[in-house]
Order: C-alpha cells, then structure tokens, then sequence
C-alpha cells in the first residue's frame, strides 16, 4: 500500500479515537450534574457545549482535510517506472524494447515512436539534428520492441562506427502525427508531444 493511504488512514483513526474520547468526557460530566431541572445543568451544558463539542467539530474537519491531498492529486500521472527494458545500437541502426504499461492512459490519443541518435557530449541532445525516428506505434500495455534502421543518407549513417555509442528516447505524438516533422527533440514539444523518461511524469 502506498504511503500517503497508510499515513491518511492512520491520521483519521487517531482523530476519531480522539473524538470518542472527547465525548466519553462529556457524558461523564453530564451524568455528575444535577437534577436535569436545576438552573445550574442548564448553564453548564450550554458552557460545555463551547468547550467541549467545538473541538470535536474541529477534529472532525481535520480528518476531512487528512483527504484533501488524494483528492487533489487523484488525476495526476505517478511517476514512471524503468520501462526501457534492454536497447542498443549497431552501424545499421538502433533498437529497444518498452514496456508501455505506464503510457497506456494515453493510448486513445498518442502513439509512440522511438528516437535514436549517436552519442556526441559536444551537442545539446535537445537540438541536435543528427537523429533517427522510428515509424509510430500504438501503445498497447505490453511490452513493444522497436528497430530503427538508418537510411543511407542520413547524417546519423555518417557517423555511427563500430563501438559508437547510440543513445534513445521514447517520444509520444498525437495521433495525427507520422514523425516526419520531428528533426531533433526540441521540434516534439512543439507539435504537441511530449518526451517520455524514467523517474518523470506523463502529461495528461
């Protein structure tokens, strides 16, 4: 069980503990009173009522507000698991295989392609135009093993050598999207896609 259910659920039987014995103590000092008649309980109970049933009322608005942070966080995306499960990279191309289990919500609207490009620090991976795209898949819950293989011409061709090291990001466009405007990663936000990673958030 999640943490956050176990520590709400721990604060609403503690504040509930609390309001019982609250009004244990209440009924104690009813029952010490006097003759239900006398002018004297009459004041007493309107005294107690201040004291006594206010802060239950406020224990009870508390365990309410114990909720608050599920509630607002109920349709938020978790993060992501590790979901590239083995990749890796040749002279002819690239490929990996995705456990799309934690995209699956966005199925109906977003399909995923697999980028790869060659590894080079000198360049911000965000612009650098040296890429390959994969064909779009649709994201089905399972497991999917994606191989790119590079054209001849690309610039990407040009520079994989044997021992080169590829590097490769997970990407979801809309639907109406064939990946052909994607020429470097900064381009899939601007299209309306979004790049998926490990340990970070889905946007919804």
């Amino acid at each position: 069980m999640d943490n956050k259910y176990v520590v709400t659920l721990i604060l609403n039987l503690v504040g509930l503990g609390l309001m019982g014995w609250q009004i244990r103590i209440m009924k104690r000092q009813l029952e010490d009173l006097p003759s239900p008649r006398s002018a004297k309980r009459v004041a007493f109970e309107k005294r107690l009522s201040r004291k006594l049933y206010f802060p239950v009322f406020v224990m009870g608005g508390l365990i309410l507000l114990s909720w608050l942070p599920l509630v607002i966080g109920a349709n938020q995306s978790p993060r992501l698991p590790h979901f590239v499960l083995a990749w890796g990279g040749s002279v002819d191309g690239c490929t990996a295989s995705i456990d799309t289990s934690g995209f699956v919500k966005l199925a109906e609207r977003e399909r995923m392609f697999l980028v790869c490009r060659a590894a080079d620090p000198t360049v911000d991976q965000m612009e650098d135009d040296k890429i390959a795209i994969s064909k779009p898949f649709q994201i089905t819950g399972g497991v999917i093993t994606i191989t790119v293989i590079y054209d001849p011409s690309s610039r990407i061709k040009q520079l994989v050598v044997p021992g080169a090291q590829t590097w490769a990001n997970v990407i979801l466009l809309p639907k109406d999207e064939d990946g052909s405007r994607i020429r470097k990663l900064a381009d899939v936000e601007k299209v309306g896609g979004q790049i998926v990673l490990e340990g970070g958030k889905l946007k919804l």
